[in-house]
């Protein structure tokens, strides 16, 4: 675990907040917002990485999608974006648009969870069914294999959501009826209905709405204005070249996949979560500690994941949801992350554009 433990000293030894006046540049048809007048130079500058990924981002010029791209190096971001929110009207995408951030929304489900850890109040080893009697007629499922995608629940499918609507409790009820797939732990496949269980066991400890968690204990310390739970985003998805809403997919397993927010917001939160303003640097530790592979991801923890870049490792998270790919991961022992917002279903730029950011 030592290696992720580095990675937060080194990131929570950075001071997020940023100065100054924003500096626009317009390049080709993108535009760019800086949080620093001065923002350095040398190779391995904000100026001189912002430089390459804005050649990464220019095959957004002039086609039916875009990208957000935000780029951290210290204390000093750049928000680069190209090519359209949507096509009628025609809109140009702009820094602060909200997308449907998908499955990035587990990172905070997971950091909730671990603030009830460092509470006291659960372990990791604990089995779910304490909280979540649904559970009861399936092996002991725990608290750690839910946040890592081991716990061995199918999941949901549009023929359950068909035959239960969207309620995360007869979602998970109908699950257990259909029993595991495998034993618990011994091995990993991705389930967004793990979430949901994790969903319920935070509505019963806290005796809260997940909502009202998530708005008190992640929004607002780290300081995430323009987010919430559910809400409709600012730009429209794409898959195959068609636009698409996604409005019938945002209320499913909110805790799994419903947050609404921006490029900044994300950087906030995960600047936040490094510098152990909402989780204990130790339980970030461990969130970022990989348990195993999990289908798209090789290696994955508590609610992130680790994936390969060319000059190292990053650590954080990926989401998919209908019209729209976003990343957002930082480097491994370094100052350096990015997060990419992409209004087009499993988008071929997007992996490049994160490893100009994160190695360029």
């Amino acid at each position: 675990m030592s290696r992720w433990i580095a990675l937060v000293i080194v990131l929570g030894s950075i001071l997020t907040a940023c100065s100054g006046e924003p500096r626009r540049e317009p390049a080709s048809g993108q535009t760019s917002e800086t949080s620093e007048q001065n923002p350095g130079e040398g190779e391995h500058s904000l100026a001189a990485v912002a430089a390459a990924t804005r050649e990464r981002v220019s095959v957004y010029d002039g086609i039916a999608t875009g990208v957000i791209t935000l780029i951290r190096v210290g204390e000093q971001t750049e928000v680069i974006t190209a090519g359209r929110a949507q096509r009628r009207p025609r809109v140009a995408m702009a820094p602060d648009m909200r997308f449907l951030i998908a499955s990035i929304t587990k990172t905070m489900t997971a950091a909730l969870v671990m603030q009830l850890v460092d509470e006291g109040r659960l372990a990791l080893d604990d089995p779910a069914r304490r909280w979540v009697p649904e559970l009861r007629s399936l092996p002991p499922i725990t608290i750690e294999d839910l946040l890592s995608h081991r716990s061995g629940l199918p999941d949901t499918t549009q023929a359950d959501v068909d035959q239960v609507g969207t309620d995360t409790r007869q979602l998970v009820e109908r699950a257990v009826a259909h029993g595991l797939e495998f034993a618990p732990d011994s091995r990993g496949n991705y389930s967004n209905l793990g979430y949901g269980v994790l969903q319920l066991l935070l509505e019963r400890i806290r005796r809260r709405p997940f909502s009202a968690q998530l708005e008190r204990l992640i929004f607002t310390p780290a300081g995430m204005d323009s987010s919430t739970l559910f809400g409709r985003p600012d730009a429209r998805g794409h898959v195959d070249g068609n636009e698409v809403t996604g409005q019938h997919l945002i209320r499913l397993l909110p805790a799994s996949g419903s947050v609404v927010s921006t490029a900044r917001d994300i950087d906030a939160f995960y600047q936040a979560l490094w510098g152990g303003r909402l989780v204990a640097t130790d339980r970030v530790a461990d969130m970022a500690t990989p348990r195993g592979d999990v289908v798209q991801f090789t290696e994955y923890g508590l609610g992130m994941a680790v994936r390969k870049v060319s000059c190292g490792e990053a650590v954080g998270s990926s989401g998919r949801g209908e019209g729209f790919s976003i990343d957002a991961y930082t480097l491994a022992e370094t100052d350096r992350s990015t997060v990419v917002m992409v209004n087009d279903h499993l988008s071929d730029a997007l992996p490049s554009i994160v490893e100009t950011a994160l190695c360029g």
